[in-house]
């Protein structure tokens, strides 16, 4: 998981990114070298030795130990995580206390209701993995000036085990048709461009993921990269992520081969992103307009859905009181707004 580290490996670090050589010399590696690195770690291969040895009797009597990286640690510090903490002690049962917090792997102990030691250890790093989240992350973007490192950071991004592709290309043919509903508009340039700039994003993942027709040959260029001339390289590599007017002549149809080929983790992935995006975006507001109480009770309400496990009633009184936050948000902007007017 994002933020753990095997205990037999402290000295590996946080990233453990590959070092693609300078091209036309880098050994690319192929899909199924790249995915298997990628894979995710067996379920205790981040727990102590010890501790994956131990009964349900010394689970209830010691309680649960993790390690947490030090951007995890400072998750849980700031105001936000003494909430989601006071959350989890009132939900579950559960406290948190730490060890050695000046240590690079920072020992966190989970005592409290031993039947919900391991949903409350689900529920922290779900919390720290959703603090440190980009939109990248989830939502992906493919470079599309070509080089050495935009090449390896697009073969990378392919395999990310977070990256929601159907649910980006979805929002991408949305965007499509907001902007040809849009062409009678002023601003036509800005419209042409923010167009072109879809297409490329759309265009790549179809190509990417499903490898229809040309695609599979260029992907395969891309993929053995140093096995082939620069500017053949080059040439897939602009064929891929730099298509940007419409290529194909059913986009649904294609979409739906890429939604059957979605897996239900991915989906659940994106949703989640939904609802740390208007986390983030109520926070705003309630900064902007110096909303501390407001704040503070949306941070719970986010708090709780994590904490039992994106339930839906829990889910539902958050988007709830969002809503009221952009209602009461917009209102006051149009007030200001007409005040600056008269």
């Amino acid at each position: 998981r994002m933020g753990l580290l095997p205990q037999t490996q402290p000295q590996l670090g946080l990233n453990n990114l590959e070092d693609w050589s300078p091209f036309p010399n880098a050994n690319y590696p192929t899909v199924s070298q790249r995915s298997a690195h990628l894979g995710p770690p067996t379920p205790a291969s981040w727990l102590p030795p010890s501790f994956a040895q131990r009964g349900e009797g010394a689970l209830k009597d010691e309680g649960l130990t993790i390690y947490l990286s030090k951007e995890f640690f400072r998750c849980l510090l700031n105001k936000e995580g003494a909430t989601f903490r006071t959350i989890l002690a009132e939900d579950l049962g559960v406290s948190i206390g730490f060890v050695n917090p000046d240590a690079e792997l920072v020992t966190c102990k989970l005592e409290g209701c031993a039947i919900n030691l391991e949903k409350a250890e689900t529920a922290v790093l779900t919390f720290c993995e959703k603090k440190k989240l980009k939109r990248k992350d989830v939502v992906p973007f493919f470079n599309t000036d070509f080089g050495d490192r935009s090449l390896a950071k697009n073969l990378l991004l392919l395999h990310s085990p977070k990256a929601c592709w159907f649910d980006r290309a979805s929002e991408l043919q949305t965007r499509i048709f907001e902007l040809d509903e849009a062409a009678c508009g002023s601003d036509n340039n800005k419209r042409e461009k923010e167009l072109s700039n879809v297409y490329r994003q759309l265009n790549a993942i179809i190509i990417c993921k499903l490898r229809n027709g040309d695609g599979q040959r260029h992907m395969d260029i891309l993929e053995e990269g140093a096995n082939h001339h620069r500017d053949v390289v080059r040439r897939s590599f602009d064929y891929v992520f730099n298509n940007d007017r419409p290529m194909f002549p059913d986009y649904d149809a294609l979409l739906a081969q890429l939604s059957n080929s979605v897996s239900d983790a991915e989906t659940e992935d994106f949703k989640r992103w939904e609802l740390e995006k208007l986390r983030r975006r109520a926070a705003l507001i309630c900064s902007r307009n110096g909303w501390g109480t407001e704040i503070n009770k949306i941070s719970a309400q986010y708090a709780r859905i994590i904490v039992n496990g994106y339930d839906d009633f829990h889910i539902g009184i958050f988007r709830s009181e969002y809503e009221k936050l952009e209602t009461r948000h917009s209102a006051r902007t149009e007030s200001q707004k007409m005040k600056r007017i008269h």
